[in-house]
């Protein structure tokens, strides 16, 4: 498949550097880190994606022809040559949010995701160009400049992870493995044969749920291999934090190891990801952003949530934490409500931005704060010249919106 894969490049090389994102890269950063590439050819009218499709794990880079990218039921037409299609679904990974219909036949280049951030690991001019590129398309497609865009929400497992690695042999007991973790003050250790070969990785978790968890009944066979992962979590240096963390949530695993050329260069954990990612929220206020429907929405907030929790358990609650999470919740309702409103807008023709509100979105701690009686909830403020008329249609909205906020 590599061989496959390189022997496309190579033939597609000469095309991909006449793009601007390529064009003075050198060619062997370029060989480097594109090493799965496929070559995909479609007719006019074919859709390279549509609308509501899960996001294929990479970048379209057009070659020749022409593919217009377009929004059902919205006046939004871009149209692209010479460029990459697919970038504004690139930052959320969740579906993308236009269909990209070849106005002729095409040829494309389909570069993965790793291979992106390889290339950008390896070349700060491509990384600055590309993140480029993605604030422009989204601009142009939402007709908004994309303040949650950050640069972290390009970082690497690679660029935070921990290292040198503490090894533990094989053979050794848990009571070993306890003295070396507090010595080096790790929360992991890679278990190796006499060879220097990976067998497993052993944290600090595994000693308390695993082995502290029955210790009587242990205490007879404290040797580390009954107690590690023989089959822990890897990922490439090059491999985003924020699908490493949604990766680990998924398996219930703290921490993984970090393999470079087959061998490990690091261990990277979910504290050491959740701390550097809500040193700036706007990394996951960006999914939320990039969400259309609710049910899309839902799913965001479950990973989320999860990362939220694992922080406040794992971490003081900090200033900084607090804010990170209020500013997060921010963005899930003003989300909910920009959605509610515009199915709102549709169902009765009823548009809110004409009227002049105010609505207030408040807890029972919120309530007491303000000095609130208790039986006032989340309410909207109208100007006194408001007609009952609207004032009703508010209230069918207020309702509305609370619905789609529980549910």
């Amino acid at each position: 498949m590599q061989n496959d894969s390189s022997k496309v490049l190579s033939d597609s090389l000469v095309k991909l550097k006449e793009q601007k994102l390529f064009c003075d890269i050198p060619d062997e950063d370029i060989k480097t880190a594109l090493n799965r590439v496929e070559e995909i050819h479609i007719l006019k009218d074919e859709l390279a994606f549509r609308k509501g499709e899960r996001y294929h794990k990479g970048v379209y880079f057009l070659l020749s022809g022409k593919i217009m990218l377009s929004r059902p039921n919205s006046s939004i037409k871009l149209i692209c040559e010479n460029e990459p299609v697919g970038l504004s679904s690139f930052l959320g990974k969740t579906m993308y949010t236009v269909n990209a219909t070849a106005l002729m036949d095409c040829d494309l280049l389909f570069i993965h995701e790793l291979c992106i951030y390889s290339l950008m690991e390896l070349s700060e001019t491509f990384r600055s160009r590309f993140i480029k590129e993605i604030q422009v398309r989204l601009t142009n497609l939402d007709n908004t400049s994309n303040t949650f865009l950050m640069r972290s929400s390009f970082r690497t497992v690679g660029s935070c992870m921990s290292f040198p690695i503490i090894t533990l042999q094989t053979g050794k007991s848990v009571t070993d493995a306890a003295r070396l973790m507090k010595e080096h003050k790790v929360g992991s250790l890679l278990v190796v044969n006499r060879k220097q070969i990976v067998k497993g990785l052993l944290t600090a978790r595994h000693l308390v749920f695993r082995f502290v968890a029955e210790l009587e009944e242990n205490i007879k066979s404290p040797e580390i291999e009954k107690y590690m992962d023989t089959d822990p979590i890897t990922f490439p240096p090059e491999y985003p934090i924020v699908e490493a963390l949604n990766e680990l949530h998924i398996s219930g695993a703290t921490h993984a190891v970090v393999m470079s050329n087959n061998k490990p260069a690091g261990i990277i954990s979910v504290n050491d990801i959740t701390l550097l990612l809500f040193e700036n929220s706007s990394v996951y206020c960006a999914h939320i952003e990039s969400m259309e429907t609710l049910d899309e929405l839902k799913k965001v907030f479950a990973n989320i949530y999860k990362v939220v929790r694992s922080l406040a358990i794992s971490s003081r609650v900090s200033r900084e934490l607090l804010s990170a999470i209020s500013s997060i919740h921010y963005a899930i309702q003003r989300k909910v409500f920009q959605i509610t409103s515009n199915h709102f807008q549709e169902k009765h023709n009823f548009i809110l931005s004409d009227h002049t509100y105010c609505y207030l979105l408040l807890d029972s701690g919120a309530r007491n704060e303000m000095d609130l009686m208790p039986q006032i909830n989340s309410s909207v403020i109208l100007g006194n010249a408001t007609s009952e008329e609207t004032a009703k249609m508010f209230d069918k909205f207020g309702q509305s919106y609370k619905e789609n906020l529980i549910s």
